[in-house]
């Protein structure tokens, strides 16, 4: 644990995101916490998710046969979007090499997704609909497990059985059929951590591990439904929905849900962090980049974002327009008053180029749009930081605003930097400019954000 919160992945550039989902509707979405405070990345409601390399998959919340709606990101936003015809109840995903695994939790089956989205049967479980309560998916050296509530009488689904789910809980080996852990109370994810399966015992508000023979070895007592399990160098992340009903059968006042963060060495809870959702479902660990592809999620083409905010913009005052585009007056001073947030890396290679996004607040009194004919753009300068000298031959690539910013409002873009064909320490300065009218850090130094960065050799 640092000064400034926890080391989420062992390394500064790891966040945790957690799925979650409410019935009420009092919270849905995909949430971000990166070691200090909860983001909340967007509203779709969300169960299980896996995480291949860079990309991401997510199970959009659905039930009783409904279009099924699944998607796939990158660091660039969304890679794919699949609407899968056939699943009851989706609860869990999971990557098996190129393909995707997914539970139809209410027919009690695995299916696999096709490379052209069409549903393969891949196995099948006991009992018909939804008599097993299968949900969450694992992989230990090839062998993929699921969890179940129980195994109930053919036709007979385990709501019916509510009063017989305390030990009736297990988590099998998919292939063999054999279970490798027994005696749970509606348990969800496993993982094989520490020489052992570490499972969600969600009824009993517990997170426990047990041994190849299916010995309790460790037991963490919590509050919630723990659903949800991701696990770092130095941290287990239980997810713990809030209990769902009081006595009265509704739910408890202003309950919400909470990531918590154990120690792994000891299981001690180091820290709980609210999340302004009633339900988590599963919690995994990525890159900040790949949170950022999220993050941006459809909003990959900046051109056909800006196109379509004109249109809204339009929409809401209540004109049909002769044409869409506003042009771009040259603008005073005082209106050129900006706010930028970037993280910006500390290294690059001679002559490469990366991306990374930067957070442009509009603190003026004017539209900032990249319209003609005095279009602004991000870009940025490089100096050398013992002269100060601006190495004007390396002047910055434009970047496009993603769509007109108003007054007091900001938005995200996706900024490319090429480093110039040099190396040593230089200076990187991001701004906006006015293209044949001013650089924004000309008129005020606050326009701007820099670092010194390295820049090495091929």
């Amino acid at each position: 644990m640092s000064r400034s919160g926890i080391v989420v992945g062992g390394q500064s550039d790891c966040v945790l995101l957690a799925s979650g989902f409410s019935e009420d509707g009092a919270g849905s979405g995909l949430f971000c916490f990166d070691g200090q405070a909860i983001e909340q990345l967007d509203r779709l409601g969300t169960v299980g998710m896996a995480v291949q390399g860079d990309c991401l998959a997510r199970v959009l919340r659905n039930a009783d046969w409904a279009a099924t709606e699944l998607i796939v990101y990158d660091k660039g936003g969304l890679k794919r979007y699949y609407r899968v015809d056939g699943l009851n109840d989706p609860h869990d995903i999971l990557w098996d090499a190129d393909t995707l695994l997914l539970v139809s939790t209410g027919e009690n089956r695995i299916e696999r997704l096709s490379a052209t989205g069409e549903l393969v049967p891949y196995w099948k479980g006991p009992g018909e609909g939804d008599a097993c309560h299968l949900n969450c998916l694992a992989k230990h050296n090839g062998t993929l497990v699921v969890a179940g509530f129980g195994r109930f009488p053919a036709g007979s689904p385990w709501r019916m059985h509510r009063e017989a789910l305390d030990g009736a809980g297990f988590v099998m080996d998919v292939a063999s059929g054999k279970d490798v852990a027994t005696g749970f109370f509606s348990p969800h994810q496993s993982r094989f951590i520490d020489g052992h399966w570490v499972v969600c015992d969600s009824g009993r508000c517990q997170l426990v591990a047990v041994d190849e023979s299916g010995k309790r070895v460790r037991v963490a007592r919590l509050t919630g439904w723990t659903r949800g399990l991701a696990v770092s160098d130095d941290f287990l992340f239980v997810g713990e929905s809030a209990q769902r009903h009081d006595p009265s059968g509704g739910w408890l006042p202003d309950a919400r849900a909470r990531i918590s963060i154990l120690a792994r060495h000891d299981w001690a809870i180091v820290r709980s962090i609210e999340v302004p959702c009633r339900e988590l479902y599963d919690l995994v660990l990525v890159s900040a980049s790949l949170r950022d592809g999220v993050r941006r999620g459809f909003a990959t083409n900046p051109h056909r974002m800006l196109e379509q905010a004109q249109y809204r913009r339009f929409d809401e005052i209540g004109v049909k327009p002769a044409r869409i585009w506003a042009t771009g007056d040259r603008l005073a001073a005082e209106s050129c008053r900006v706010r930028l947030q970037a993280d910006i890396p500390l290294r690059f290679r001679a002559g490469e180029t990366i991306e990374m996004d930067c957070r442009l607040e509009n603190l003026g009194n004017a539209f900032l749009t990249s319209a003609p004919p005095y279009p602004v753009y991000l870009s940025y300068k490089w100096f050398s930081p013992h002269s100060g000298q601006w190495l004007q031959a390396h002047e910055g690539m434009r970047t496009v605003l993603p769509l007109a910013i108003a007054p007091k409002t900001s938005a995200w873009a996706r900024m490319r930097i090429q480093a110039p064909p040099l190396s040593g320490t230089l200076l990187l300065r991001l701004t906006p400019v006015q293209e044949h009218v001013a650089w924004f850090d000309d008129l005020a130094p606050e326009n701007a954000i820099e670092a010194q960065v390295e820049v090495i050799g091929r």
